[in-house]
């Protein structure tokens, strides 16, 4: 996601009268949120009977890479979709295709990239932050997700450059499933933060 998009998000937000917690936490001195949208009882006991499942991941975070874990464990009420929509609207894209610049599937697709991704990569459902805790993207959201990939490369070589896998972090909208197993269920807001994602990039040999 380009830094313009992300500002937009925010200037929404600000529109909106509400930021998400992790937002705030990345602009420090930022007094507390007026308002914010929290997870139901029932969806706080789902992320606790997969307790075992998140511990794993925070041990073993390669694991994120697989299929087999790339699966939602909270379920979103219609109503909690809704709502971020429409808080959001800079952050869901529809899965048919966007003009939107910042668009990663735009990107991945422009001619003449050194070392591109495989065109196959799903919008990442799992993910880690940058300090190893386990959260679950805002994903299919009326027919949009945050088009935020995992990217894996087509080849390992690129004419006289080798190809390989670089982290960055980009900001993300997601319930923190770690921070709920820490909390006991009391930090159950929907969070904004960065996130830890796998680029595919050029390096000489």
């Amino acid at each position: 996601m380009a830094f313009g998009t992300f500002s937009a998000l925010i200037l929404t937000a600000m529109i909106a009268g509400c930021f998400p917690q992790g937002l705030w936490r990345l602009r420090p001195g930022l007094p507390s949120p007026s308002c914010s949208i929290s997870l139901e009882a029932s969806q706080i006991q789902q992320v606790r009977e997969n307790r075992d499942l998140v511990r794993l991941l925070e041990k073993n975070p390669s694991y994120l890479k697989s299929s087999q874990h790339q699966h939602p464990i909270v379920t979103l009420t219609y109503r909690q979709k809704r709502l971020l929509l429409r808080r959001f609207p800079d952050l869901f894209r529809q899965s048919d295709g966007t003009t939107s610049a910042g668009d990663p599937r735009q990107r991945r697709n422009t001619a003449g990239r050194v070392c591109p991704p495989r065109p196959d990569s799903e919008p990442l459902i799992l993910a880690r932050t940058a300090d190893g805790q386990v959260v679950q993207l805002v994903q299919e959201v009326a027919g949009h997700n945050q088009w935020i990939m995992d990217e894996i490369c087509s080849a390992q070589q690129d004419g006289d450059m080798a190809c390989g896998l670089a982290e960055r972090e980009m900001p993300a909208l997601f319930i923190n499933l770690s921070g709920i197993l820490a909390t006991e269920g009391s930090d159950a807001d929907f969070d904004m933060a960065y996130i830890v994602v796998n680029c595919c990039v050029a390096m000489r040999e």
